[in-house]
């Protein structure tokens, strides 16, 4: 993945990008998963590893209020921090 800051960093615009595609992502995969597809199956056709998979569902299942303060602005949070803050906040 090419990072467009040109520096390594990423602008806080990039960041907030990265951070709506994986929720983004993540409610997919929630989706796909109540639809009756299988973990193993998701990984397969995602391309994906079960690790990645579970983490982005526990972006799903994170607690609402910090979903809609990280969503909102009003906590700056970074692409890399995001799936750490998410086992802290499951509901």
């Amino acid at each position: 993945m090419a990072i467009c800051g040109g520096n390594g960093t990423l602008s806080i615009t990039e960041n907030n990008h990265l951070i709506l595609k994986a929720f983004a992502t993540a409610w997919r995969y929630k989706e796909l998963y109540e639809q009756g597809i299988g973990s193993d199956n998701i990984c397969k056709k995602e391309h994906i590893s079960p690790r990645q998979l579970y983490r982005h569902l526990d972006l799903v299942y994170m607690n609402p209020d910090k979903i809609n303060e990280i969503l909102s602005g009003t906590t700056s949070v970074k692409i890399n921090e995001l799936f750490q803050i998410a086992k802290t906040f499951l509901i």
